[in-house]
């Protein structure tokens, strides 16, 4: 049988959440609570009152200590991948601009780090976090039941990570020009 409240497809309406969505919420649980059982009361930009706290830890129960490690390892492997990935294009793309150009400004430079630090946490921590629960989903035993909240719960988190990329990338490059304004 299946949960009303996942949507098949990539197009969810309402109240309801795609399987890749579900995934995603159920593995950053398991990521957050797990830091947070370990001591660390929270990440930078990451915050979440009692009642979401509760939800977390519900969400995420019932993964196998196989599954548990499979998920890490993808998701150290896949986001190593897709830095390098990233990082291969971004560099690439200034390589290509000064091999053309032979002078590229520092803020160009600058921006091109921003981008590097907005793309890694935007990107390719959900990327990889999806990524890790795909791959060990099978191994998760007694998922938890998804509650009406979770869809609000989701948009949530989703816009911390945009924020946070976002945030990253405004300060990497306000404390690059700053620097260079210094040195000049």
């Amino acid at each position: 049988m299946t949960d009303p409240l996942v949507a098949d497809g990539a197009a969810s309406v309402g109240r309801t959440l795609s399987r890749s969505q579900a995934r995603f919420l159920r593995y950053w649980a398991l990521n957050i609570t797990l830091a947070r059982r370990r001591g660390q009361p929270g990440f930078p930009g990451f915050s979440y009152d009692e009642a979401e706290w509760a939800r977390l830890d519900q969400l995420s129960t019932g993964v196998t200590a196989g599954g548990f490690f499979l998920w890490i390892g993808m998701v150290v492997l896949t986001y190593l991948v897709v830095a390098i990935l990233v990082v291969v294009g971004v560099i690439g793309t200034a390589v290509m601009t000064v091999w053309k150009s032979g002078n590229v400004p520092e803020s160009q430079v600058f921006a091109a780090i921003a981008i590097l630090c907005g793309l890694m946490i935007g990107i390719a921590m959900p990327l990889s976090i999806s990524f890790g629960g795909l791959v060990a989903d099978p191994l998760w035993r007694n998922r938890p039941e998804l509650s009406p909240t979770d869809r609000a719960l989701y948009a949530k988190i989703s816009g911390q990570f945009r924020r946070m990329a976002l945030v990253l990338a405004v300060v990497v490059f306000l404390a690059a020009a700053s620097w260079a304004a210094f040195l000049k």
